[in-house]
């Protein structure tokens, strides 16, 4: 019931959440599932990750003209032009089993997709957040759709396992392309954004820019590489599905909670202090080998992904909030974890693919000290 109230009270961004949901419910029917999915039809572990690089990719030589678009045309509206692309990605990966040179189509029309929806949702909760709520607004960014999507990693495993691949892929994309209908609830926002690629070289600013990266190389090490561990240690979709459940449910409540404690503490602080705690469950992660070890380190990262994950995208939105170029540097921030997330992914494909999870860990403690030496 709290929970609820508390939900009520946030009439201007419900849309927002709302969206989200629907897209991450979506998403996570699917999404952990496509690199398995590739691999169950022949592909090789390396091929199943180029998927996903040509992805990210694509979305990150896209995201100005997206920046453009929603500029002349309007969030939601942008939001609505990535259906088509959506529809090529997913039923490209239904045909690829009879037309394998759906591969590379199927993986550029995800990556628009994704940005054409990304980067609108991104400025749409910027403009509809109040700063002095803003810790709080951004727990329920991350609670909300974490909580409703909880079931869906475990959902799709079973789907998957029980009616195929084909069968998941087509859910998925029904409640993927839902979720632009809130967006559109609302009135009609555009945000022109002036965005170069030099601004981002001439960032002062080396804690957003540690924090950026880090948080790239984290979302291709807990997203991508670590669906794909449990999936070769375990043997087991069920169990992907289920463990990745798990970690959403732990997130899901525990952020809630964060985020009501961001207005009033020092979110540095709370960064810095998680940050440090999750590169250690990152690190621990390559020598898991039972069920009850991922579940035990899943809780444990999950606790400390509830702190970090809420504190560093508020301190994002206030940085961006005492800047006059607000919507550039928001802009700038997604170039730079896409970039960041594309090397990741460049650098798994040649070398194994767990020192993707070292890495990334590396990079949080990086990052965990640049912002540190900041609160002092």
């Amino acid at each position: 019931m709290y929970f609820v109230q508390w939900l009520s009270r946030q009439n201007s961004i419900v849309e927002v959440y709302i969206a989200l949901t629907l897209y991450g419910i979506g998403l996570s029917l699917v999404g952990i599932f496509i690199p398995i999915y590739l691999i169950s039809l022949g592909f090789s572990l390396q091929e199943a990750l180029l998927y996903i690089l040509i992805n990210k990719v694509v979305l990150l030589f896209a995201i100005p003209f997206t920046s453009w678009l929603q500029g002349n045309i309007g969030l939601q509206a942008t939001t609505l032009i990535r259906i088509p692309f959506f529809l090529t990605s997913f039923i490209g990966l239904l045909l690829l089993p009879s037309h394998p040179w759906l591969f590379w189509v199927s993986a550029v029309a995800g990556g628009l997709a994704l940005i054409l929806f990304w980067l609108p949702i991104q400025l749409f909760f910027f403009h509809s957040t109040e700063h002095a709520k803003r810790g709080s607004q951004v727990g329920l960014y991350f609670s909300i759709p974490a909580l409703f999507k909880a079931s869906a990693p475990a959902i799709g495993g079973f789907i998957a396992v029980s009616f195929g691949f084909d069968v998941l892929l087509l859910i998925g994309l029904f409640i993927v392309v839902l979720s632009t209908v809130p967006l559109f609830l609302s009135s009609t926002k555009k945000i022109a954004s002036s965005f170069r690629l030099q601004d981002l070289f001439r960032e002062r600013d080396h804690s957003f820019v540690a924090m950026t990266v880090s948080d790239g190389f984290e979302y291709v090490a807990s997203a991508i590489l670590f669906p794909l561990l449990i999936f070769f240690v375990l043997e087991s979709v069920d169990s992907v599905g289920l463990i990745k459940s798990l970690g959403m449910v732990v997130f899901g409540v525990a952020s809630f909670f964060v985020g009501k404690q961001l207005d009033g503490t020092s979110r540095k602080r709370t960064y810095a202090i998680s940050a440090f705690l999750f590169a250690c469950s990152l690190f621990l992660r390559p020598f898991l080998s039972t069920p009850l070890e991922f579940s035990l380190v899943i809780i444990l990262g999950g606790l400390a992904f509830a702190c970090y994950k809420p504190s560093y995208e508020t301190i994002i939105l206030s940085k961006a909030h005492h800047r006059d170029d607000s919507d550039t540097f928001l802009v700038a921030r997604e170039v730079l974890l896409n970039f960041s997330r594309s090397v990741l992914l460049a650098i798994v494909i040649i070398v194994p693919f767990v020192w993707g999870f070292f890495l990334a860990g590396i990079a949080l403690l990086i990052s965990s000290f640049v912002v540190y030496r900041t609160t002092s």
